[in-house]
């Protein structure tokens, strides 16, 4: 098993003064990756692409001076990321999946050095990470598994790794190593063409040919001129290299790192193809290639600099911004934290429920429209009478918004008189018993419950729906806090509505008894009906004018007839033979136009002081809930253990939380990261 690798001779460039600048830079940015910060600020990236047995992962090895994790015969199977740094000489070797979730121990990751040979890895997205310190040079490079054209096990493999490629290599702050094998043709490697869609000017590719002593006689030229960059079409601006590396009998025989490096010197020195000056100098071999890697890396990290600090400075705002949108953190004296809480709710709904301090008047706008629709409803119940086919009831004159269509509680004139009949005892004639008139009103006033009750229920679900909606806003993030709370003010509702509920109901009954202090509008009232129904029962008279009318009481008055002050009294004095039936609806009108003002005030009134008061006044709201969670949890003497259990946030949040509290803090170091660079 490998585990540690040492060389014995680092080259030059790791010891030069610019690898100390690559140091602190390729350093700067394998820190922002350990933070975890690579998917929200776009680090300068090299990856290693080719078609499947390109020698790609042999490229990657020689730069690295290590195995990469892979079994004799099979290719790669998942991205590795190789972090280089020249300094100690540890190899590390970490998994890390591609959800960025916490790498598991090394030691259950060791088994990815040493495969057996037989087939085993399956193609995944998963990633190993590869820390390598004591290497050759400061980089950090991610090696994709191989472009395939088929799989055993169906096409979505080919697919899945198409895809794997294009996702990692088409950023712009990718740098593409791009590795070609120098046994196939250019053209048929279907990383040429990926590489050419996503930059196809060639400007972050760089070129990697493998495998030159496999060129068959003849073909020399053609990939001469492709290392050299003259190649038509085929031109980039980062230019190739080109690496010869162990074969497979090679590494069977377990080549040591330094005599393969040895091997490769020694190939490009005496092969009569591959001229070491000229447009060729500084192209051949694994130490000029990597050196190259790491002076591309370095310069696009400098160059990217400013933008991921900006990114990084973006992303800490956005982080503090979603925090904000999140419920106020909770404290760790519980107890403190629910009462202020508690008070929070209390005040939002006082608030709200009166308009104030930046709410609408909806809540007023709604308990007025639910007293409207009361004060409709028990004006339905109004009666109506119908006097030789012309209905008399209280009309718009009166107050009364409804039309006279709509009511529904008409009597008859002769269904009067046979209610008059059924009271009527040892009276003398001409009278009507009290009992009669009373038990006419009762029959009305009798329908005001119902619409009572409906006005009741209708502003209890405003009440609910308003404390509902201040008690989600602050306890929605205590789950088990909330759900008591919903159980406790839902009693302290209930207790509230049967309260108004009784006390309605005694209001009703009130009414029960025909009474009024208001003697002169009742008369006046009475006086006004009788004339409409006297005119719907005897037919109107004649109009006069006003002078026609004054001449007519002027001769009344020289006749001492001195009691009329208008001709319609002279038109109501005449007897009729219903008097007394008209009389008692005129009364009746009469007495409903006092009580109906009274009770579409009083119902309301009643439910605003009953029900809504007794359940929300701020004060009294806030010390009963909190009485009642005191009481549950066993009272101030008790642990905070139960209270603790109760005020627990909810999973999601506190997890949301926590994530958004990580990530800002790694944002932070990040950007202290950046700027010490």
């Amino acid at each position: 098993m490998v585990s540690k690798y040492i060389t014995t001779s680092p080259a030059a460039f790791a010891t030069s003064k610019y690898s100390k600048l690559s140091s602190r830079v390729i350093d700067t940015c394998n820190q922002l990756r350990q933070l975890g910060v690579s998917n929200d600020i776009k680090l300068p990236t090299l990856v290693t692409a080719g078609n499947q047995s390109s020698g790609k992962s042999s490229v990657v090895e020689a730069i690295a001076g290590i195995p990469l994790p892979r079994s004799s015969g099979t290719c790669t199977r998942c991205p590795t990321e190789v972090r280089m740094r020249s300094v100690h000489q540890v190899v590390r070797l970490t998994l890390t999946d591609v959800d960025q979730k916490k790498p598991k121990e090394p030691e259950h990751s060791r088994s990815f050095l040493e495969l057996p040979t037989e087939y085993q890895l399956e193609f995944t997205r998963n990633s190993v990470v590869l820390e390598i310190e004591g290497a050759d040079a400061d980089l950090t490079i991610i090696d994709l598994p191989g472009i395939i054209q088929s799989h055993h096990k169906g096409p979505h493999y080919v697919e899945m790794i198409k895809s794997m490629v294009l996702n990692s290599i088409e950023s712009d702050h990718v740098i593409i190593v791009m590795v070609i094998t120098a046994m196939d043709d250019v053209e048929n490697q279907a990383i040429n063409l990926e590489a050419r869609n996503v930059d196809p000017e060639g400007q972050r590719t760089i070129g990697v040919i493998t495998k030159p002593d496999n060129i068959p006689k003849g073909e020399h030229d053609k990939w001469v001129a492709l290392a050299s960059n003259r190649r038509p079409g085929q031109e980039l601006s980062l230019g190739y290299y080109v690496v010869r590396n162990p074969g497979q009998n090679e590494l069977d025989e377990s080549i040591r790192f330094e005599d393969a490096r040895v091997k490769e010197s020694e190939y490009f020195e005496t092969s009569p193809y591959w001229p070491s000056n000229g447009e060729l100098q500084g192209r051949l071999g694994t130490t000029f290639l990597r050196n190259a890697l790491s002076e591309s890396l370095v310069q696009g990290i400098k160059k990217g600099l400013p933008g991921m600090q900006r990114q990084a400075n973006q992303k800490l705002e956005d982080i503090r911004q979603e925090l904000k949108t999140l419920p106020i953190k909770p404290i760790d004296d519980v107890r403190y934290d629910f009462h202020n809480r508690m008070k929070a709710v209390a005040e939002g709904i006082d608030n709200e429920a009166k308009g104030l301090n930046g709410f609408s008047k909806g809540i007023l706008q709604k308990l007025k429209q639910s007293y409207s629709k009361f004060e409709e409803a028990v004006e339905e119940t109004l009666p109506a009478f119908e006097v030789e086919e012309e209905l008399i009831a209280l009309g718009a004159e009166d107050g009364v918004k409804v039309s006279q269509e709509a009511f529904f509680n008409v009597l008859t004139l002769e269904e009067v008189a046979a209610l008059r009949s059924e009271h009527i005892g040892m009276e003398l004639p001409g009278y009507t018993p009290y009992s009669a008139v009373e038990e006419l009103l009762r029959r009305f006033k009798e329908q005001w419950r119902t619409p009572t009750s409906e006005c009741l229920n209708s502003a209890r679900e405003i009440l609910e729906a308003l404390i509902n909606k201040h008690l989600e806003k602050i306890f929605a993030q205590h789950p088990h806090m909330h759900l008591k709370l919903r159980d406790i003010i839902s009693n302290i509702v209930d207790e509230s509505a049967s309260e108004c509920e009784d006390r309605l109901q005694r209001l009703i009954n009130m009414e029960r008894n025909t009474f009024t202090m208001n003697n002169e509008a009742i008369t006046m009232a009475k006086a006004a009906f009788l004339v409409r129904l006297k005119k719907a029962y005897v037919g109107p008279y004649n109009t006069l004018d006003q002078n026609q009318q004054a001449s007519i009481l002027n001769m009344l008055a020289s006749s001492n007839v001195n009691r009329f002050k208008r001709v319609e009294d002279i038109f109501l004095a005449q007897p009729t033979a219903v008097d007394a039936e008209l009389e008692m609806m005129a009364v009746t009108l009469a007495y409903y136009k006092i009580a109906l003002k009274r009770v579409v005030d009083t119902v309301p009134q009643h439910i605003e002081d009953y029900l809504l008061q007794n359940t929300i006044g701020k004060d009294r709201f806030s010390d009963r809930v909190c009485m009642k969670i005191n009481e549950y949890v066993g009272g101030e003497s008790a642990g905070d253990t139960l209270m603790r259990e109760l005020m627990a946030e909810h999973e999601i949040i506190e997890a949301k939380r926590r994530r958004l509290e990580d990530l800002q803090q790694r944002l932070i170091r990040s950007i202290a990261v950046m700027k010490n660079l």
